[in-house]
């Protein structure tokens, strides 16, 4: 039947479908463009919020940095002075263990009269100990029993001088020189 149409009636029909197609396209594209300037108002609001919260909390925690932080400045104070003592520790020498070492190297008839000892060049010159002893021998005893110790090395006699006016009966006075090795006296 609508073959039968007039031709001018025909476009009419085509032109009414399309304007009812074209009312529909509008209507979604108005309806979408609605959609998306909501969704956008939306989430410019819930970004709002969350930026409005993000700048709460980053100001909360600059507020426990500050604190934190001279915590911190105290734990490094601490920390270097700690690192200091270490190294003034580690730089010490116990003379007692020195003397001890000197001590027990001693054999019986010899006495050990006077020890020189400088913290400033123990490593370096070394220490001076006069021994005096009943006999010669006992002074060759003395210093191979300080060449055996592990707290000394460089063992040398100086010097052997003979006092016979002595009336302890020590007369023979060595003076011995000694350094001390870094490792045993610490």
């Amino acid at each position: 039947m609508i073959n039968l149409l007039p031709l001018a009636t025909k476009k009419q029909l085509k032109a009414a479908h399309m304007n009812a197609l074209l009312v529909k396209y509008v209507i979604f594209l108005i309806a979408s463009v609605v959609f998306l300037a909501g969704a956008s108002y939306a989430s410019n609001i819930l970004l709002t919020s969350i930026k409005s919260s993000a700048e709460a909390t980053i100001k909360s925690n600059a507020a426990k940095t500050d604190t934190f932080s001279s915590l911190s400045m105290q734990a490094s104070q601490i920390n270097s002075n700690l690192s200091m003592a270490k190294g003034i520790l580690d730089s010490q020498v116990s003379f007692s263990d020195i003397i001890i070492g000197i001590g027990a190297a001693m054999p019986e008839g010899a006495v050990v009269e006077v020890i020189t000892i400088s913290n400033n060049t123990l490593y370096t010159e070394g220490i001076t100990i006069n021994v005096r002893t009943k006999k010669a021998g006992t002074s060759d005893t003395v210093i191979a029993n300080l060449q055996k110790s592990p707290l000394f090395s460089s063992v040398t006699s100086q010097a052997q001088q003979t006092d016979s006016a002595d009336a302890s009966g020590y007369s023979i006075l060595n003076t011995i020189q000694l350094k001390v090795n870094r490792i045993s006296a610490s």
